[in-house]
Protein backbone atom coordinates (compact mmCIF):
# COMPACT_ATOMS: atom_id res chain seq x y z
CA UNK A 1 0.00 0.00 0.00
CA UNK A 2 2.92 2.51 0.97
CA UNK A 3 4.63 1.31 -2.28
CA UNK A 4 1.37 2.28 -4.40
CA UNK A 5 0.89 5.25 -2.42
CA UNK A 6 4.26 6.81 -3.48
CA UNK A 7 3.75 5.81 -6.93
CA UNK A 8 0.36 7.66 -7.00
CA UNK A 9 1.97 10.31 -5.52
CA UNK A 10 5.32 10.82 -8.17
CA UNK A 11 2.40 10.26 -11.01
CA UNK A 12 0.27 13.05 -9.31
CA UNK A 13 3.58 15.31 -9.15
CA UNK A 14 4.61 14.96 -12.74
CA UNK A 15 1.09 15.09 -14.78
CA UNK A 16 0.62 18.56 -12.32
CA UNK A 17 3.44 19.73 -13.72
CA UNK A 18 3.10 18.27 -17.15
CA UNK A 19 -0.77 20.16 -17.04
CA UNK A 20 0.86 23.08 -15.96
CA UNK A 21 3.37 23.86 -18.35
CA UNK A 22 1.19 22.53 -21.46
CA UNK A 23 -0.54 25.66 -21.25
CA UNK A 24 2.15 28.22 -21.47
CA UNK A 25 4.67 28.89 -24.50
CA UNK A 26 8.12 27.75 -24.89
CA UNK A 27 9.21 30.88 -23.36
CA UNK A 28 6.46 30.69 -20.06
CA UNK A 29 7.34 27.47 -19.35
CA UNK A 30 8.40 27.82 -15.97
CA UNK A 31 11.10 25.12 -14.01
CA UNK A 32 10.81 23.19 -11.40
CA UNK A 33 9.93 24.67 -8.24
CA UNK A 34 11.29 27.85 -10.37
CA UNK A 35 15.06 26.91 -9.61
CA UNK A 36 16.88 28.96 -12.30
CA UNK A 37 19.47 26.12 -13.73
CA UNK A 38 21.83 28.11 -14.52
CA UNK A 39 23.42 28.75 -11.05
CA UNK A 40 24.40 25.03 -10.48
CA UNK A 41 27.67 23.71 -12.01
CA UNK A 42 26.80 19.73 -11.44
CA UNK A 43 23.83 18.10 -11.89
CA UNK A 44 23.95 15.80 -8.57
CA UNK A 45 23.57 19.24 -7.25
CA UNK A 46 20.91 20.39 -8.99
CA UNK A 47 18.84 17.04 -8.28
CA UNK A 48 19.66 17.48 -4.89
CA UNK A 49 18.22 21.21 -3.99
CA UNK A 50 15.06 19.86 -6.42
CA UNK A 51 14.65 16.74 -4.24
CA UNK A 52 15.28 19.01 -1.10
CA UNK A 53 12.35 21.75 -2.25
CA UNK A 54 10.20 18.78 -3.42
CA UNK A 55 10.30 17.50 0.22
CA UNK A 56 9.47 20.56 1.77
CA UNK A 57 6.29 20.82 -0.21
CA UNK A 58 5.60 17.60 0.67
CA UNK A 59 6.48 18.41 4.21
CA UNK A 60 3.95 21.55 4.10
CA UNK A 61 1.08 19.78 2.46
CA UNK A 62 1.37 17.14 5.89
CA UNK A 63 2.18 14.45 3.18
CA UNK A 64 3.37 11.43 5.29
CA UNK A 65 7.56 11.12 4.55
CA UNK A 66 9.39 8.90 7.38
CA UNK A 67 12.14 9.19 5.33
CA UNK A 68 15.03 11.96 7.44
CA UNK A 69 17.02 12.16 4.61
CA UNK A 70 17.20 12.14 0.73
CA UNK A 71 16.69 8.83 -1.05
CA UNK A 72 17.42 7.43 -4.70
CA UNK A 73 13.81 7.20 -5.36
CA UNK A 74 13.94 11.85 -4.48
CA UNK A 75 16.61 11.82 -6.42
CA UNK A 76 14.77 10.20 -9.46
CA UNK A 77 11.74 12.20 -8.65
CA UNK A 78 14.12 15.43 -9.39
CA UNK A 79 15.43 14.17 -12.07
CA UNK A 80 11.96 13.10 -13.95
CA UNK A 81 10.61 16.45 -13.31
CA UNK A 82 13.41 18.04 -15.03
CA UNK A 83 13.88 15.74 -17.98
CA UNK A 84 10.07 16.40 -18.75
CA UNK A 85 10.31 20.20 -18.16
CA UNK A 86 13.55 20.23 -20.26
CA UNK A 87 11.62 17.68 -23.32
CA UNK A 88 7.75 20.17 -22.63
CA UNK A 89 9.79 23.34 -23.15
CA UNK A 90 11.51 22.40 -26.82
CA UNK A 91 9.31 18.90 -28.28
CA UNK A 92 5.82 20.53 -26.45
CA UNK A 93 4.63 20.19 -30.40
CA UNK A 94 5.61 16.76 -30.60
CA UNK A 95 4.74 15.95 -27.46
CA UNK A 96 0.76 16.60 -28.27
CA UNK A 97 0.92 15.32 -31.48
CA UNK A 98 2.02 11.80 -30.07
CA UNK A 99 -0.89 12.40 -27.70
CA UNK A 100 -2.94 12.60 -30.63
CA UNK A 101 -1.81 10.04 -32.31
CA UNK A 102 -0.57 12.53 -35.30
CA UNK A 103 2.67 10.77 -37.22
CA UNK A 104 5.67 13.74 -37.30
CA UNK A 105 8.74 13.74 -38.16
CA UNK A 106 10.68 13.52 -35.05
CA UNK A 107 8.27 10.82 -33.96
CA UNK A 108 9.14 8.87 -37.02
CA UNK A 109 12.61 9.10 -37.54
CA UNK A 110 13.20 8.13 -33.29
CA UNK A 111 9.82 6.07 -32.73
CA UNK A 112 9.04 8.55 -29.53
CA UNK A 113 6.89 7.38 -27.36
CA UNK A 114 5.24 8.56 -23.89
CA UNK A 115 6.23 6.29 -20.86
CA UNK A 116 4.36 6.29 -17.72
CA UNK A 117 6.11 8.87 -16.01
CA UNK A 118 4.91 11.31 -19.00
CA UNK A 119 9.19 10.74 -20.25
CA UNK A 120 9.80 11.01 -24.19
CA UNK A 121 11.49 8.10 -25.27
CA UNK A 122 13.15 6.32 -27.96
CA UNK A 123 12.23 3.09 -29.31
CA UNK A 124 14.35 1.00 -31.61
CA UNK A 125 14.86 -2.90 -32.20
CA UNK A 126 16.35 -3.51 -28.96
CA UNK A 127 13.03 -3.72 -27.77
CA UNK A 128 13.27 -7.40 -26.28
CA UNK A 129 17.12 -7.44 -25.31
CA UNK A 130 18.12 -7.89 -21.51
CA UNK A 131 19.30 -4.47 -21.37
CA UNK A 132 18.71 -1.71 -19.33
CA UNK A 133 15.40 0.30 -20.07
CA UNK A 134 17.65 3.27 -20.45
CA UNK A 135 19.43 1.83 -22.94
CA UNK A 136 16.31 -0.21 -24.62
CA UNK A 137 14.72 2.98 -24.73
CA UNK A 138 16.80 6.15 -24.19
CA UNK A 139 15.33 9.18 -22.73
CA UNK A 140 15.37 12.06 -25.74
CA UNK A 141 17.14 15.65 -24.82
CA UNK A 142 18.11 18.23 -26.95
CA UNK A 143 21.84 19.22 -27.37
CA UNK A 144 21.48 23.00 -26.66
CA UNK A 145 20.28 22.89 -23.23
CA UNK A 146 22.14 23.50 -20.04
CA UNK A 147 20.37 20.03 -18.47
CA UNK A 148 21.86 18.13 -21.25
CA UNK A 149 25.74 19.97 -20.87
CA UNK A 150 24.98 18.68 -16.64
CA UNK A 151 24.37 15.21 -17.97
CA UNK A 152 27.22 15.12 -20.21
CA UNK A 153 29.61 16.51 -17.57
CA UNK A 154 28.30 13.80 -15.02
CA UNK A 155 28.81 11.00 -17.56
CA UNK A 156 32.24 12.51 -18.53
CA UNK A 157 33.36 12.34 -14.60
CA UNK A 158 32.27 8.74 -14.40
CA UNK A 159 34.54 7.69 -17.78
CA UNK A 160 37.23 9.22 -15.75
CA UNK A 161 37.85 12.26 -18.21
CA UNK A 162 38.04 9.78 -21.31
CA UNK A 163 37.33 11.11 -24.70
CA UNK A 164 34.39 12.34 -26.44
CA UNK A 165 33.50 8.27 -27.31
CA UNK A 166 33.33 7.49 -24.00
CA UNK A 167 31.32 10.15 -22.38
CA UNK A 168 28.75 9.66 -25.83
CA UNK A 169 28.44 6.06 -24.80
CA UNK A 170 28.32 6.60 -21.63
CA UNK A 171 25.16 8.91 -21.90
CA UNK A 172 23.84 6.75 -24.56
CA UNK A 173 22.92 3.94 -21.65
CA UNK A 174 20.26 6.47 -20.31
CA UNK A 175 19.27 9.16 -22.78
CA UNK A 176 19.39 9.91 -26.47
CA UNK A 177 20.70 13.65 -27.39
CA UNK A 178 20.16 14.82 -30.72
CA UNK A 179 23.83 15.76 -32.43
CA UNK A 180 24.88 13.80 -29.37
CA UNK A 181 28.71 13.94 -30.59
CA UNK A 182 28.58 17.55 -30.87
CA UNK A 183 26.96 18.13 -27.80
CA UNK A 184 29.49 16.30 -25.95
CA UNK A 185 32.25 17.72 -27.69
CA UNK A 186 31.02 21.22 -26.53
CA UNK A 187 30.53 20.29 -23.20
CA UNK A 188 33.73 18.98 -23.00
CA UNK A 189 35.44 21.55 -24.02
CA UNK A 190 34.18 23.38 -20.62
CA UNK A 191 36.10 21.10 -18.89
CA UNK A 192 38.64 22.45 -16.57
CA UNK A 193 40.31 19.82 -15.28
CA UNK A 194 40.71 18.05 -19.33
CA UNK A 195 42.20 21.68 -20.09
CA UNK A 196 44.91 21.39 -17.39
CA UNK A 197 45.98 17.95 -18.57
CA UNK A 198 45.65 18.22 -22.58
CA UNK A 199 46.30 21.55 -22.63
CA UNK A 200 50.13 21.33 -23.07
CA UNK A 201 52.85 23.12 -21.50
CA UNK A 202 52.80 26.85 -21.54
CA UNK A 203 54.70 28.58 -25.21
CA UNK A 204 58.38 29.38 -24.29
CA UNK A 205 59.56 32.34 -24.71
CA UNK A 206 61.96 32.70 -28.31
CA UNK A 207 65.64 32.89 -26.79
CA UNK A 208 68.42 35.35 -27.67
CA UNK A 209 71.00 34.82 -29.91
CA UNK A 210 74.15 33.31 -28.42
CA UNK A 211 76.68 35.82 -27.11
CA UNK A 212 79.65 36.61 -29.80
CA UNK A 213 82.08 35.21 -27.52
CA UNK A 214 80.17 31.71 -28.04
CA UNK A 215 80.72 31.19 -30.98
CA UNK A 216 83.03 33.41 -32.75
CA UNK A 217 86.33 31.62 -33.30
CA UNK A 218 89.01 31.54 -30.50
CA UNK A 219 91.60 29.51 -28.70
CA UNK A 220 90.72 27.41 -26.08
CA UNK A 221 90.24 28.85 -22.15
CA UNK A 222 90.59 33.02 -24.00
CA UNK A 223 87.15 33.57 -23.40
CA UNK A 224 85.89 31.88 -19.81
CA UNK A 225 83.34 31.28 -17.21
CA UNK A 226 84.41 31.27 -13.64
CA UNK A 227 82.02 29.74 -10.81
CA UNK A 228 83.23 28.35 -7.67
CA UNK A 229 82.23 24.34 -6.36
CA UNK A 230 81.57 22.97 -2.78
CA UNK A 231 82.12 22.97 -0.19
CA UNK A 232 83.76 19.56 -0.31
CA UNK A 233 84.95 17.66 2.62
CA UNK A 234 88.07 15.72 2.30
CA UNK A 235 90.66 14.10 4.91
CA UNK A 236 94.49 14.99 5.89
CA UNK A 237 96.97 14.17 8.01
CA UNK A 238 95.30 16.51 10.66
CA UNK A 239 91.56 15.15 9.95
CA UNK A 240 88.77 16.14 7.85
CA UNK A 241 88.85 19.79 6.44
CA UNK A 242 86.70 21.72 3.83
CA UNK A 243 87.60 22.62 0.59
CA UNK A 244 86.00 24.40 -2.69
CA UNK A 245 86.80 23.58 -6.41
CA UNK A 246 87.41 26.52 -8.47
CA UNK A 247 85.81 25.74 -12.34
CA UNK A 248 87.34 27.44 -15.49
CA UNK A 249 84.35 26.82 -18.23
CA UNK A 250 85.69 27.81 -21.94
CA UNK A 251 82.89 29.56 -23.10
CA UNK A 252 83.80 28.71 -26.89
CA UNK A 253 84.81 24.62 -26.50
CA UNK A 254 82.85 24.33 -23.37
CA UNK A 255 86.09 22.48 -21.82
CA UNK A 256 87.15 22.64 -17.93
CA UNK A 257 89.55 23.57 -15.83
CA UNK A 258 89.51 22.73 -12.02
CA UNK A 259 91.71 24.12 -9.47
CA UNK A 260 90.82 23.61 -5.76
CA UNK A 261 90.63 26.22 -3.52
CA UNK A 262 91.55 25.81 0.53
CA UNK A 263 89.60 28.79 1.61
CA UNK A 264 87.03 31.93 -0.09
CA UNK A 265 89.88 34.56 0.75
CA UNK A 266 90.77 36.53 -2.26
CA UNK A 267 94.38 35.79 -1.60
CA UNK A 268 93.83 31.98 -2.43
CA UNK A 269 91.56 32.76 -5.16
CA UNK A 270 94.06 35.10 -6.97
CA UNK A 271 97.09 31.77 -6.36
CA UNK A 272 94.15 29.63 -8.36
CA UNK A 273 94.10 32.23 -11.02
CA UNK A 274 97.83 32.60 -11.62
CA UNK A 275 97.86 28.52 -11.95
CA UNK A 276 95.62 28.56 -14.07
CA UNK A 277 97.37 31.39 -16.23
CA UNK A 278 100.73 29.55 -15.96
CA UNK A 279 99.27 26.34 -17.52
CA UNK A 280 96.10 27.77 -20.09
CA UNK A 281 97.54 30.88 -21.03
CA UNK A 282 95.84 34.35 -20.29
CA UNK A 283 92.35 34.80 -21.09
CA UNK A 284 90.93 37.73 -22.99
CA UNK A 285 87.52 38.06 -20.84
CA UNK A 286 86.30 36.61 -18.16
CA UNK A 287 82.80 36.17 -17.17
CA UNK A 288 81.50 35.47 -13.53
CA UNK A 289 78.41 36.01 -11.17
CA UNK A 290 78.48 38.81 -8.31
CA UNK A 291 80.61 37.28 -5.83
CA UNK A 292 82.15 39.40 -3.23
CA UNK A 293 85.53 37.66 -3.48
CA UNK A 294 85.40 37.93 -7.39
CA UNK A 295 84.28 41.61 -7.38
CA UNK A 296 87.22 42.17 -4.86
CA UNK A 297 89.44 40.13 -6.81
CA UNK A 298 88.75 41.81 -9.76
CA UNK A 299 89.93 44.76 -8.07
CA UNK A 300 93.39 43.85 -6.58
CA UNK A 301 94.03 42.17 -10.06
CA UNK A 302 94.10 45.17 -11.34
CA UNK A 303 96.17 46.71 -8.48
CA UNK A 304 98.81 44.42 -9.20
CA UNK A 305 99.29 43.84 -12.92
CA UNK A 306 99.31 48.15 -12.89
CA UNK A 307 101.10 48.96 -9.33
CA UNK A 308 103.00 45.98 -8.19
CA UNK A 309 104.76 44.67 -11.53
CA UNK A 310 107.22 47.17 -12.16
CA UNK A 311 109.15 45.83 -15.54
CA UNK A 312 108.47 47.76 -18.45
CA UNK A 313 108.35 44.19 -20.64
CA UNK A 314 105.83 42.80 -18.28
CA UNK A 315 103.35 46.01 -17.77
CA UNK A 316 103.25 46.17 -21.72
CA UNK A 317 102.41 42.31 -22.26
CA UNK A 318 99.68 42.97 -19.41
CA UNK A 319 98.84 46.22 -21.78
CA UNK A 320 98.18 44.45 -24.79
CA UNK A 321 96.79 41.43 -23.27
CA UNK A 322 94.91 42.68 -20.12
CA UNK A 323 92.16 40.90 -18.84
CA UNK A 324 88.60 41.96 -19.29
CA UNK A 325 86.03 41.28 -16.14
CA UNK A 326 82.54 40.97 -16.58
CA UNK A 327 79.75 40.14 -14.18
CA UNK A 328 76.69 38.77 -14.91
CA UNK A 329 74.01 41.33 -14.24
CA UNK A 330 72.59 41.77 -10.75
CA UNK A 331 69.22 42.70 -9.91
CA UNK A 332 68.17 45.54 -7.96
CA UNK A 333 67.30 44.64 -4.12
CA UNK A 334 63.62 44.68 -3.93
CA UNK A 335 62.86 42.65 -7.44
CA UNK A 336 62.72 39.41 -6.38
Amino acid sequence: MELKQEKDEKELCVSLHVEENESKTKHDIVPPCGIDIQRYSTLTKLLRVTALVLKFIRKLKNVKDDAKYLTCDDLRQAENLWIVYVQRNIYNKDYKNIQKKKPSGLQRQLGLVIDNNGLLRCTGRLGNSCLSEGARQPILLPHKEKFTELVIQRAHKECMHYGISHALSRTRQTYWITRGRSAVKAALNKCNVCRRYDGGPYKMPVMAPLPSSRVQKSSAFSRTGLDYLGPLNIKTSNGNRKVWICLFSCMTTRAIHLEVIQDLSTEEFLMCLQRFISQRNTPIEIVSDNAAQFKLASKVINHIWKNVVQSNEVMSYVASKGIRWNFIVELAPGIL
